[in-house]
């Protein structure tokens, strides 16, 4: 029987999710997980208990592959979050040592220049 085929539930099981993205989206998914129940319960009414179950389980099996594929997807999205929030850090970080050494260079400066007007003054 199609109802039974694993590739058949696959697509339906993908099909299902892209709706469910799409009502989360439009913030309709309680009304929509309706739908799917009532559409997945005129799907099996033919089938004997035993098949029901085989379904479930296969239907079941496919919605938590997609639901891993999705959580790899934002797992790399993450990671590349905080690759650039790495970069950023280092860019802030370089540029603090760099405002860092140009104080520092100014001190010194300042310093010098405050020696040099204090001996000119002073030294005669």
């Amino acid at each position: 029987m199609e109802l039974l085929d694993r590739k058949y539930v696959r697509e339906l099981a993908s099909q299902h999710d892209i709706r469910l993205l799409a009502a989360a989206l439009n913030k309709t998914s309680p009304q929509l997980q309706l739908d799917l129940d009532d559409e997945l319960s005129e799907l099996t009414k033919e089938l004997s208990e035993e098949e029901v179950k085989k379904f479930d389980m296969i239907y079941c099996q496919e919605m938590d592959a997609l639901t891993v594929m999705k959580e790899v997807e934002v797992a790399k999205d993450k990671l590349k979050i905080a690759e650039l929030e790495a970069k950023t850090a280092e860019v802030e970080l370089n540029q603090a040592q760099e405002q860092g050494e140009i104080k520092i260079i100014g001190y010194v400066v300042a310093f010098a220049i405050i020696f040099f007007v204090g001996l000119f003054i002073f030294g005669k």
